[in-house]
Formats: C-alpha cells, sequence, structure tokens
C-alpha cells in the first residue's frame, strides 16, 4: 500500500491538489456451518482523485474535487445457502472488478456577520465490471454498489447570535436529497 501527492498553490487563496493510492483489504478466511474453509484473494484499489480548493474574498470558500477507483477481487457479502447442509450463512464473496468515479463540490459564504449558506452536490458512478480479470461475465455485471447514491444534494442555512456574554442561540435548517440507493451489492432491496 502506498500513496503520493501533489499540491500547487496558483495564488494566496486558491490551490490545486492531485493524489494517487494503492490499496488493499488482506486475504478472507471463512468457514460454512458444515465446516468447509474457503481462502479469497485480496481486495486492491487504486484510486485517483484531484480537486480544487478556493476562498473569494475571504467570506466564500470553495471546493471541487474528482476521483476514480478501480478494484479488483471486490470483496462482498452476500447471504448464501449452503451446499451440504442447506442452511443460509452470510458469507464474502469475490464481486470481480468493480468501478467507481465521481465529483463532489461544496460551497460555504458568509452573507452577513453570524449567517453562513453552506451547500454541496455529490455524483457517484459505483458499478461492478462486465467482466472479470479472465474476461468471465461477473455475476454482479452492471449493478450498483451496496449504499451508492449516484446523486446527493445539501443545501442549509447557519445563523446564530449572542445574547449575552454566556448564551448564545444558533438555528440550522437544511434540505438534503439523496437519489435511490440499494442496501446490498445483488440490487434486489434499497430506498
Amino acid at each position: 500500500n502506498w500513496q503520493t501527492g501533489f499540491q500547487y498553490r496558483y495564488n494566496q487563496n486558491s490551490n490545486f491538489f492531485m493524489n494517487y493510492s494503492n490499496g488493499r483489504r488482506p486475504k478472507v478466511l471463512q468457514f460454512t456451518s458444515a465446516g468447509s474453509s474457503e481462502i479469497l484473494p485480496a481486495e486492491r484499489v487504486d484510486n485517483i482523485d484531484m480537486g480544487v480548493k478556493s476562498m473569494i474574498g475571504k467570506k466564500v470558500f470553495l471546493d471541487m474535487i474528482a476521483f476514480r477507483q478501480k478494484y479488483s477481487n471486490f470483496q462482498t457479502r452476500a447471504w448464501i445457502a449452503d451446499s451440504d447442509t442447506g442452511e443460509f450463512n452470510y458469507i464474502t464473496l469475490d464481486g470481480g472488478r468493480a468501478t467507481s468515479y465521481g465529483l463532489e463540490t461544496s460551497i460555504n459564504a458568509m452573507l452577513l456577520k453570524g449567517l453562513n449558506l453552506f451547500g454541496n452536490y455529490a455524483y457517484l458512478n459505483s458499478r461492478f465490471d462486465e467482466t472479470n480479470e479472465e474476461g468471465l461475465e461477473q455475476e454482479y455485471a452492471g449493478n450498483t454498489m451496496r449504499l451508492s447514491p449516484e446523486h446527493t444534494f445539501t443545501l442549509g442555512i447557519n445563523a446564530q447570535t449572542e445574547i449575552s456574554s454566556n448564551v448564545r442561540v444558533f438555528v440550522t435548517p437544511s434540505y438534503s436529497y439523496r437519489s435511490h440507493l440499494y442496501f446490498e451489492d445483488a440490487n434486489t432491496t434499497g430506498l
């Protein structure tokens, strides 16, 4: 596992950054209720992200980041019937190859003293690839990774005022939206 990064500050209030990392989850040793064992290979991921952070007039803060992740031997979990006993076991499976990419933007603006506007938007495309390393079709081909909504959005206001030297009152109304997501990689149930 390793990571490398680059940052370029192109003026007093803005900078550009880029990172690359390589990571893994260790091999999985698991047993069924009948006592048979299985060893799954380590999950590997290559990640690249880049973005910009900027401040405008010391009152508006902007962030934007884009990323791409490439997985091999993606470790997923599922209820599987044991071929010997017929009992269901919640086990780890090798989901094969998967790709995730997207972007996220955020803003925080001071409108007045004690009154800030904040918001963010994120786009995420996280899917299992059509084929595995050997070129064979994967079981979850084209499925969305679990708990990965395609669009999320938040907008809100943070207002606060000082009533006395010991008392401060604040309120933070906000609105959030999240598109459909699945609870498992098989894409059978979701919101």
